[in-house]
């Protein structure tokens, strides 16, 4: 009897790691030597095993999680184009005179984003206070 447990995507092959009198775990589906052969082999490109249906295929590769530090750069990337772009929106409204004193609080509010007790997995994002007008 072999087994292919989904939880830890791996084979289980009796007399090798399934012991006697072992009783299936939930997530476990059999499998026949057959598809043993074939899954345990090389993947295709952008597949990983996998059960679907009940049956086990090979399904697409998710990306992986983030780290906390990938996360953050991303997280900084989107915060420093904002902050560039209302930069741009400050001075096209100094510039011909107009009041821009909600967009520079929104622009502190943006810098002070690595800050919030969530950074960088739960990111509070302050509120736009208009839309942009410059290019």
């Amino acid at each position: 009897m072999q087994r292919y447990f989904s939880v830890t995507k791996g084979f289980l092959v009796e007399g090798v790691n399934i012991p006697i009198g072992y009783e299936p775990l939930q997530g476990e589906i059999s499998i026949s030597e057959l598809q043993h052969t074939e899954f345990s082999g090389l993947a295709p490109s952008g597949k990983r095993v996998g059960v679907s249906e009940a049956r086990l295929s090979w399904v697409d590769l998710t990306p992986p999680d983030l780290t906390e530090v990938e996360m953050s750069v991303q997280v900084r990337a989107k915060r420093d184009a904002l902050i560039d772009r209302v930069t741009r929106e400050i001075n096209r409204l100094e510039d011909v005179g107009d009041d821009a004193s909600q967009w520079r609080s929104y622009r502190v509010s943006l810098r002070n984003l690595p800050e919030q007790a969530g950074f960088p997995s739960n990111v509070d994002w302050p509120t736009q206070p208009g839309s942009f007008t410059g290019k």
